[in-house]
């Protein structure tokens, strides 16, 4: 089964390629042996995980935040979501040029 562009880079963020069936994976492995753009994407989402890794260590005390907080950054990475609110909590910054800073 090939994938399209579009899911396979959903399913390799929230990592469903790795618990796909071995078709699913098979087909995944051969869209990245031809699509030089999602090989790229799944390069920076291994560095991106590992730099996070580094950062917040490899075991965390709430993972119950952390998943909620994995879920918000996937719906918002997947055009989900319309909160306002960042994952750390503060109003993110305006794109509209009119609309006066928040401090």
């Amino acid at each position: 089964m090939m994938l399209k562009c579009r899911e396979l880079t959903r399913m390799i963020a929230s990592d469903e390629l790795a618990e796909a069936r071995w078709p699913v994976r098979l087909g995944g492995w051969l869209h990245l042996l031809m699509c030089q753009h999602c090989r790229r994407y799944a390069q920076q989402i291994r560095t991106l995980a590992a730099g996070a890794r580094r950062s917040w260590g490899p075991e965390t005390e709430d993972s119950a935040r952390l998943d909620q907080l994995e879920r918000r950054i996937l719906e918002h990475c997947l055009g989900e979501s319309e909160d306002p609110i960042s994952s750390a909590g503060r109003p993110r910054a305006s794109t509209d040029p009119d609309e006066p800073e928040r401090s």
